[in-house]
């Protein structure tokens, strides 16, 4: 069994998910619903049991965690820790300290206690405002300077881990800036292309905060973004390589100015840019982070290879895909926009595509090279698609001249859309 709390939330429900996609049910969720709509993150969603965040805490106080019902037959594999208090504007800090901190030690020890692998959600938030850089090397973490009661539970933890010499046991994902599905709850927290969509469905315009730096224009405040299903494919991968230990920046690589963000939102919606820009409240002008940006070289070394969508590409799938139909994660929705191109039936053995087989532009970078679900293979109307152990493409069944004849890596089988329905074997 995976237990995954927060597994309603942001990138929680996104992780569940990806783990739906790969063929895992065998999933606690743990979270803590209260009044607001999150519980429609998980009616989509696949998962064996739910329970509220405070049950599941008696019980692990009680040592459930090793005893039926909530170990489970095969016992527990792995705990996903993505449940937190992200609020960077609360300011009770004994209730993040509590929350944030505490209980992610608890965790952490049954976790360790009874071998199973423990990830947890860090925060980007750790790094204050960047003067002592970016870099996810533990021996940097006393030096970091949270700017807020937020980041600093964050922070506490990892100090904790670090001092306990449990880094190279666990490991600890800093999110970056987050955006994608399943973030409608998340109230001032959402992302700005979620609050930028419903003030340009409202109004037409987008507000953004004037810089009140001199050597940031308006709107040149920049971030690091990172698309919601590429940060999940970076959890799953910490998942399935149990060898990468430590602090990973989970982010895009790179900054992206509000306007650019902005830009891109406008034009998902086919709207023209109209962007009005308004004074920061002086409450968080102290405390306000002109610049992030994850270094992604850890993160690559550890072992993560597959593409991560560029601002554009995860905002356009996010409005169109998602918002404008009012669509949430699960089922098919990770195919958003081709399910008709998908039939449900039994796959052969491995489970990806090959990266080069795939070339039409509507199958987004997180649709190349992954894995997908053991009941859906894809086929075009019309095409046929058969999969094949060998370890070449057959000429003339690859989507276009590029790739005809090309070697596939030989874990792989090739997943090949023949423009002409040719259905002939791979070889």
């Amino acid at each position: 069994m995976i237990i995954v709390t927060g597994g309603a939330g942001l990138i929680g429900s996104a992780v569940v998910h990806r783990l739906n996609q790969l063929g895992r049910e065998d999933i606690l969720v743990v979270d803590h619903l209260e009044h607001s709509d999150k519980w429609r993150n998980l009616a989509p969603l696949r998962f064996m049991d739910y329970m509220e965040k405070d049950d599941f805490e008696a019980r692990l106080d009680a040592g459930s965690l090793q005893r039926k019902p909530l170990r489970g037959a095969g016992g527990v594999e792995a705990v996903l820790h993505l449940g937190a208090c992200s609020a960077t504007t609360e300011t009770d800090a004994s209730y993040l300290a509590k929350n944030n901190f505490e209980y992610t030690r608890k965790l952490a020890l049954v976790a360790l206690e009874t071998n199973a692998r423990f990830i947890y959600a860090s925060s980007a938030a750790t790094y204050g405002n960047g003067e002592n850089g970016f870099e996810d090397e533990e021996q940097d973490l006393p030096r970091l300077r949270p700017l807020n009661a937020y980041g600093y539970s964050k922070q506490l933890f990892d100090l904790w881990a670090l001092r306990h010499g449990l880094l190279g046991k666990i490991a600890g994902l800093k999110y970056f800036n987050v955006f994608g599905p399943n973030e409608q709850h998340k109230g001032e927290m959402r992302s700005l292309v979620l609050k930028a969509y419903e003030q340009i469905m409202e109004s037409g315009t987008l507000r953004l905060f004037k810089s009140h730096r001199p050597d940031y224009a308006d709107g040149e405040q920049v971030r690091d973004f990172i698309y919601v299903m590429d940060a999940a494919a970076a959890t799953v991968h910490f998942l399935i390589n149990r060898q990468a230990n430590g602090i990973f920046n989970i982010g895009g690589g790179g900054t992206v100015s509000w306007n650019r963000l902005a830009t891109a939102v406008f034009s998902a919606m086919g709207r023209p840019v109209n962007i009005h820009y308004i004074d920061m409240p002086e409450s968080i002008r102290d405390t306000y982070q002109y610049r992030t940006c994850a270094e992604t070289a850890k993160l690559r070394a550890a072992g993560f290879s597959e593409e991560i969508s560029t601002v554009e590409e995860g905002v356009r799938d996010y409005i169109q895909n998602y918002l404008m139909p009012g669509k949430r994660l699960g089922g098919l929705g990770w195919f958003s926009g081709t399910v008709e191109a998908f039939k449900k039936q039994r796959i052969w053995h491995t489970r990806r595509f090959y990266e080069d087989t795939i070339s039409a532009p509507r199958f987004p970078p997180w649709k190349r090279g992954v894995s997908i679900p053991p009941q859906l293979l894809p086929a075009e109307a019309g095409a046929g698609v058969v999969v094949d152990h060998a370890h070449r493409l057959h000429e003339g069944i690859a989507d276009g001249a590029a790739n005809k004849g090309k070697a596939a890596p030989p874990q792989v089988a090739a997943y090949a859309i023949g423009e002409r329905g040719t259905g002939r074997h791979l070889r």
